[in-house]
């Protein structure tokens, strides 16, 4: 029997969308073959211990006002952690976490804006209505103003195709299209075949450009800024957490806001033809562009930084044999908390997964003091 960790976590939103690879080895069941029900198959008979009601009981309790949506640095994430901390003891679990407990210890950086606007030629914008801007991926720009905005088409740097080539874009404020460059014959000017790159859908490969070459902020045009936000909620209904302890690395990325259509056109203003000649252009002989636009253009934004504490919970049920390998079984038990008066219980997510851990604890403890 190999070791098992059972661990109940915090999650954290990476809005950078920079996920980790990993290797899956899980397969999805085999429906055709003959379901097990003989009580003297061991996994069969611990599986009956994992119950309706008691999944329900740890549902119930978790998903209920009293935790008060588990929100990760609150009184009711300790109290959830808490409860699952209990359960892990009052099965037989060993406490092998900080100072003899079931708690693993971690801070978070809890960013969000304090303040955050936009002024087009004396028009005042909305954040998360005409525009959007991730608080924990962005640096503070207080009082931003200028009178220059370069306009740099897909804000692409490829040996194939290259919108910076012979600009200079240093400490300026770029704007660009998502996407990339394709003939009107629907070859792309990237790749020279009717396939995109890896420029395409990848705006982060365009900011870490931005940033390679110094640029100060860029604004991407998002054109269907509704379903944008939408797509994007669960970033920006709390403060973001990541971990850390209040020290912010360098940046990786450029500072970049998305902007809607609407506000591209008040930056554009009087250029608005020269923009669609490019455009022609650059259907027709993949033209990169550099176009120096002139609005008056104020941006102040400002974010608040505070660490929290939170816990992961760690449950563990050594094996016999196979002791240097370890199976990690792992839920996320924290929620949104509240918003005003309302509580974002969190049943589906993530209360149930948290039920069915310590579920599976239970039945691989009983197991264990078995033998």
């Amino acid at each position: 029997m190999k070791r098992i960790f059972l661990v109940l976590s915090l999650i954290i939103g990476l809005t950078e969308l920079t996920v980790a690879q990993y290797v899956n080895h899980v397969s999805p069941p085999d429906t055709t073959k003959t379901v097990i029900k003989d009580s003297s198959d061991l996994s069969y008979r611990y599986a009956q211990t994992i119950t309706n009601e008691d999944l329900a009981r740890h549902l119930y309790t978790l998903a209920s006002d009293k935790y008060e949506g588990r929100e990760a640095g609150t009184k009711a994430n300790d109290l959830a952690a808490g409860y699952i901390a209990n359960h892990f003891k009052s099965i037989g679990l060993p406490a092998i976490g900080i100072e003899n407990t079931f708690y693993q210890g971690v801070a978070f950086n809890r960013t969000s804006w304090s303040e955050n606007s936009i002024n087009i030629n004396g028009n005042p914008y909305r954040h998360l209505w005409d525009y959007m801007a991730f608080a924990n991926i962005n640096d503070d720009l207080p009082n931003l103003k200028t009178e220059e905005v370069v306009f740099l088409g897909f804000g692409i740097d490829d040996p194939n195709y290259s919108d910076y080539k012979g600009s200079n874009v240093k400490e300026k404020v770029i704007m660009i299209n998502k996407g990339e460059p394709f003939s009107e014959d629907s070859i792309s000017y990237v790749t020279g075949t009717n396939k995109s790159s890896s420029w395409d859908n990848n705006v982060w490969k365009k900011l870490k450009t931005a940033q390679k070459h110094g640029v100060k902020m860029v604004l991407v045009i998002e054109n269907e800024m509704t379903k944008f936000l939408g797509e994007n909620r669960r970033f920006l209904v709390s403060p973001s957490l990541q971990l850390g302890d209040g020290q912010i690395t360098n940046r990786e990325y450029a500072n970049h806001i998305y902007i809607s259509s609407a506000m591209a056109r008040d930056i554009i203003g009087k250029k608005e033809n020269k923009i669609k000649k490019w455009r022609d252009k650059n259907r027709k002989k993949g033209k990169t562009c550099d176009i120096k636009l002139k609005p008056e253009l104020y941006i102040d934004m400002k974010k608040d930084i505070s660490v929290i504490k939170g816990y992961n919970v760690l449950g563990y049920v050594e094996g016999t044999d196979k002791k240097g390998e370890v199976v990690i079984v792992s839920a996320h038990f924290d929620h949104l908390g509240k918003r005003g008066n309302d509580i974002y219980n969190g049943a589906d997510d993530n209360a149930s997964g948290t039920c069915t851990v310590l579920e599976m604890a239970e039945a691989m403890a009983r197991a264990k003091s078995e033998g």
